[in-house]
């Protein structure tokens, strides 16, 4: 897959979940009254996503995750790779907390970003959905398609700038391109995606519990 191919599929994939999130908040809307689960429709909406690019890769008979994508990984390692996500929670939430100055626009995704921790299952698609869908989508099959045929440096900083895109404003698509390298670098080094996934799952979990808690900045920063 070359960069012109890599931003097209992020076009389509991207244009796929708005639609299908345009769907879900539809079908919500009539089934239940409470609507301010916009992290619940997006993990569903994740879910779906996923399913079709799943269904799509298998009527051409491809994979969408590689076998050698799964490679286990040490308890030992998930150590280092953990470490990994609570340091860059915290440099990006004192990111967060200067960027917003620039950047007010920010403060309602902030608010809403804080109300979700207390509702299960908006924490449930931030901590765990989330994670899994971007770095499937990104690292496994963006980056890991693009490798092959692209400068490694270029494909790396390419596959974090769309994904600093798919976060939609100017705030999260600083960190997200940014801390986009960082998991990058981490699929690569460990050869699995499951090392990504952790890295992200432990980043949004101390974004959540961790960071706003240290007197380090109030900023809660989702990805």
């Amino acid at each position: 897959m070359n960069k012109l191919e890599a931003v097209g599929l992020f076009i389509i994939l991207e244009l796929l979940f708005n639609i299908t999130v345009f769907i879900v908040n539809m079908i919500w809307g009539i089934f239940f009254e409470n609507n301010n689960q916009i992290y619940t429709i997006a993990g569903l909406s994740d879910c779906i996503t996923l399913l079709l690019l799943w269904l799509f890769t298998y009527t051409k008979k491809k994979s969408l995750i590689n076998n050698g994508a799964l490679r286990k990984i040490s308890f030992k390692k998930i150590i280092y790779i953990s470490l990994i996500g609570l340091i860059g929670s915290i440099f990006v939430s004192q990111l967060t907390s200067i960027l917003i100055h620039i950047f007010p626009s920010y403060i309602e995704i902030k608010r809403q970003a804080s109300n979700a921790i207390y509702s299960f299952p908006q924490l449930f698609s931030i901590i765990i959905i989330g994670p899994i869908y971007e770095e499937i989508i990104f690292r496994e099959y963006i980056l890991g398609h693009m490798k092959y045929d692209n400068n490694l440096v270029g494909s790396i900083i390419l596959q974090a700038i769309l994904f600093g895109l798919a976060h939609g404003n100017p705030v999260q698509f600083i960190y997200t391109s940014l801390i986009g390298i960082v998991f990058a670098l981490i699929y690569l080094h460990y050869e699995s995606i499951l090392g990504s996934i952790t890295a992200h799952i432990v980043y949004n979990f101390s974004a959540a519990f961790i960071t706003p808690y240290l007197n380090i900045s109030k900023s809660i920063s989702y990805i």
